[in-house]
């Protein structure tokens, strides 16, 4: 068991774009909580592969040295729900964890996750059905954007199934483990907060921002983005002058005024046939595990029924 105050104890982990953005934010207004300026750190989960990640357990604890006063120290990186090494060192090396699952209807996941990772530069196919019939490719290693984190996000078919790594955080934790959809987000974002936080054993009293995080968004100029994650040598050596938060700073801003957010694309009804198809054995295998309806999981939908979704 690891002694050092500054190990988190609250761990948001789930399916990629299902409100942990959101609920992150929320619980880092909240007095009891602290929650680190790293919004995925992107340690634990040393099974999955990275271009870019925190490398050592020293500099993963830093993000988390001014919340050695919290009730929580709150991590939330989604991928953590997919990789067992995540799973296990949590379990065994935080001291009272407490984990949060969030998951969505897959189809809309793997959508939504698609469009995110155009956005951030980590996929170059930007049609989600030829990406989606990528994924055996990929599994051999070729059709790879240069800069992925995860690499495995990219399989789209893999990342929406859920059963297994939903079984496995129970497994290990048990009642310590709370599965939220967010379907229960938009439905009633203030009782769900609630709800994660009488989980977490703090306040749940607190009020906080209950909008919503992480909409669909697109980047302007694809080239700007590159650019300000990957600088040029010259560029890196002129700014080095400055201190880093400085540096930080100008980099969230120059790329929040290279997004806008847009609607996704609907998928076309065949295609959409497809993922249901692909993902609903698991989904009723995930129905039983929660003891939830999922049955409006992976149905038919009419193209009037299409709404814009994060």
């Amino acid at each position: 068991m690891v002694e050092d105050p500054r190990w988190p104890n609250l761990f948001v982990v789930g399916a990629p774009k299902c409100g942990t953005t959101s609920i992150m934010s929320q619980l880092g207004e909240h007095p009891e909580v602290f929650v680190p300026e790293v919004k995925e750190p992107r340690y634990l989960d040393t099974d999955l592969t990275y271009t870019h990640r925190t490398e050592t357990q020293e500099a993963y604890l830093s993000l988390f040295e001014g919340g050695q006063g919290a009730q929580r120290r709150a991590e939330g990186t989604v991928f953590y729900l997919y990789s067992p090494a995540a799973c296990r060192t949590i379990r065994e090396e935080t001291r009272d964890p407490r984990v949060v699952i969030m998951l969505r209807d897959p189809v809309e996941m793997v959508h939504s996750l698609h469009s995110q990772m155009v956005y951030t530069g980590n996929e170059q196919i930007t049609s989600f059905e030829q990406a989606w019939r990528a994924a055996p490719a990929r599994r051999r290693g070729e059709r790879l954007a240069p800069r992925t984190n995860p690499l495995e996000g990219l399989d789209y078919p893999w990342v929406g199934r859920y059963h297994e790594h939903v079984a496995r955080y129970l497994d290990a934790f048990g009642d310590q483990a709370l599965v939220l959809l967010l379907d229960d987000l938009k439905a009633d974002p203030a009782g769900t907060y609630r709800r994660i936080c009488e989980h977490a054993g703090i306040d749940p009293g607190y009020e906080p921002d209950l909008s919503a995080k992480n909409k669909n968004t697109q980047m302007r100029f694809a080239a700007l983005r590159d650019v300000v994650r990957e600088p040029p040598r010259f560029v890196t050596s002129a700014l080095s002058i400055f201190p880093a938060s400085w540096r930080d700073a100008a980099r969230r801003a120059i790329l929040q005024a290279n997004t806008r957010e847009v609607p996704r694309d609907p998928l076309e009804p065949g295609l959409r046939e497809e993922l249901s198809t692909t993902f609903r054995d698991d989904v009723q295998a995930l129905a039983e595990l929660i003891d939830r309806d999922l049955s409006h999981w992976c149905a038919p939908r009419n193209r009037t029924e299409e709404k814009p979704e994060a």
